[in-house]
C-alpha cells in the first residue's frame, strides 16, 4: 500500500541527471554519437582516493589545439598534476593529459573564447542564461564563471 501524498515520481528529480549522463554515454558509444559529438565526450579518469574509475559526458570546446572543459563541480580535482585521461572523441578513443586551473582569469579568458567561437546561443553549456545577444553574454562572464575551473586536455 503506497501514500497517496507521495507522488509517485519523487525518485526521478533526484536520479533525472544520473540517467540522462547513462543516456548521453550511451549514445556517444554508439553509431548515432555523431548527434552530440560536436559539443560533448565521454570523459574517463581515475579517482584519486578511491582509484576507481569515472566515465562522465562533459560539453567541450577546442582551442589552440587542446580540448577545453569547464566545470563548477569538484571532480575536476581528480585531474591535477598532470592525470592521463581516456576520452570517446567523435567516436575514437583517445590518451590525453590534462592541465587544470580554477584561477578566476584563466576561467573569465576560456570562457570569453568559448562565447566567440561557439556563440552567444550555446553560454548556456558553460552556466549562463540564454543571452539574446553576445554582448549580454560577454557581460555575465565575471559573475558565472567564478567557481569554476577549466580543464585542458592535450596529447
Amino acid at each position: 500500500m503506497t501514500d497517496s501524498t507521495t507522488p509517485p515520481f519523487k525518485w526521478l528529480p533526484h536520479r533525472a541527471p544520473t540517467i540522462i549522463n547513462k543516456l548521453v554515454v550511451f549514445l556517444l558509444h554508439s553509431p548515432l554519437h555523431w548527434l552530440l559529438s560536436n559539443n560533448m565526450l565521454v570523459l574517463t579518469f581515475t579517482g584519486r582516493t578511491s582509484g576507481k574509475p569515472f566515465s562522465i559526458p562533459v560539453s567541450y570546446f577546442l582551442s589552440q589545439g587542446k580540448i577545453v572543459i569547464f566545470t563548477s563541480n569538484r571532480w575536476w580535482k581528480n585531474l591535477r598534476n598532470g592525470a592521463t585521461v581516456t576520452i570517446l572523441f567523435k567516436g575514437q578513443w583517445v590518451i590525453g593529459h590534462t592541465e587544470t586551473t580554477n584561477e578566476h582569469a584563466v576561467v573569465m579568458q576560456e570562457a570569453r573564447a568559448y562565447i566567440l567561437q561557439k556563440g552567444a546561443w550555446n553560454a548556456w553549456r558553460i552556466g549562463m542564461e540564454l543571452p539574446l545577444r553576445q554582448e549580454q553574454a560577454l557581460e555575465q562572464l565575471a559573475e558565472v564563471t567564478r567557481g569554476r575551473a577549466v580543464i585542458f586536455i592535450g596529447a
